[in-house]
């Protein structure tokens, strides 16, 4: 492999045009260091008219060139990706998507009780209290809150499989 023509993007990326045997390829990335931390060799010295000689270049699906040093297996079209190129992900994502939709339902149920909390506290001490000082508005807002925890609290202690009563 030739480089035909190379541009420096920054200083841990390039850009090539690389003739492979009479194929030539376009916009291909360098990267300085990949995903799993691993250098590129003498990717300083990377510049035009040089040969590439322990590099293997790796075509995307959606076609974009990368040039991978040749230790790292191309994926085919008779196996997975390897892991550095992002294969077997799949499983790791959908592990991840489930962990998030049950901490999502989880904060929604934490959350819906807090505001339930909040607003039965709200209902229970809001006609119990004037509020022509300031220690009178002090004092609603103790109550509230000591109201609003003791709700809360209890809500935390119901467990509907076990069919327990709050308080």
């Amino acid at each position: 492999m030739i480089i035909t023509w190379i541009e420096t993007k920054s200083p841990d990326w390039k850009i090539a045009t690389i003739d492979d045997n009479g194929v030539s390829y376009k916009d291909v990335s360098v990267n300085r260091t990949n995903k799993k931390g691993e250098t590129f060799p003498n990717f300083d010295d990377l510049q035009a008219g040089r040969e590439v000689t322990d590099a293997t270049i790796w075509t995307s699906g959606t076609g974009k060139h990368y040039l991978f040093t040749k230790d790292k297996p191309t994926p085919g079209v008779m196996g997975s990706k390897p892991n550095w190129a992002g294969g077997g992900g799949v499983k790791a994502a959908q592990e991840r998507k489930e962990a998030m939709i049950l901490k999502a339902q989880d904060r929604k149920e934490e959350s819906i009780a807090y505001f339930n909390a909040l607003n039965s506290a709200i209902s229970l001490v809001k006609g119990n209290f004037p509020m022509d000082t300031e220690e009178d508005i002090k004092a609603l807002k103790d109550n509230v809150l000591y109201w609003r925890d003791f709700f809360f609290h209890e809500w935390s202690k119901f467990d509907p499989e076990k069919n327990t009563e709050p308080f």
